[in-house]
């Protein structure tokens, strides 16, 4: 029910957890992934040079949140997050259909499918030419209608 910068300013107590107690860190990270919270990512990136446990719930934030999997090294995400910052994250998703990851391509159609209501006969699983051709009009979707749909009133 938020609009998006509603949305991340009402989660700056939940970034904050980051830096607190373990199981804190943890919780935060899992909300801040499940919520979407673009904003968070830079603080999700910080939190993987914390303990295993935290940052092994980062990484996972990071995943579902950016559709891009760079393991629990900060060294790599860094250089991702200063190309895609300022990116729609509809980019970011549409980039996931792409990823060698079956588990990240289907996060990323199912998440498409539901915040846009639309469908270009996309599914994770079909071989790759097929899939390819189908993120292309997903592609082709975002360029004539989706990104002015979508990005209104973004800054």
């Amino acid at each position: 029910g938020y609009r998006a910068g509603d949305l991340e300013q009402a989660l700056e107590p939940v970034r904050h957890a980051l830096a607190g107690e373990p199981a804190e860190a943890q919780a935060a990270s899992r909300a801040l992934g499940e919520l979407a919270c673009v904003g968070a990512v830079p603080d999700l990136i910080e939190t993987l040079g914390r303990d295993r446990a935290t940052a092994e719930e980062a990484h996972r934030a990071l995943v579902a949140l950016t559709k891009q999997d760079f393991g629990t090294k900060q060294r790599k995400w860094l250089p991702w997050w200063k190309s895609n910052q300022h990116r729609p994250r509809l980019e970011w998703l549409l980039d996931g259909l792409g990823h060698d990851s079956e588990a990240i391509r289907l996060s990323s159609s199912e998440e498409l499918r539901r915040v846009t209501g639309e469908y270009f006969g996309y599914h994770y699983d079909l071989p790759r030419r097929e899939r390819e051709q189908a993120r292309q009009r997903w592609i082709a979707w975002w360029q004539e209608t989706g990104q002015a749909r979508f990005t209104r009133g973004e800054s």
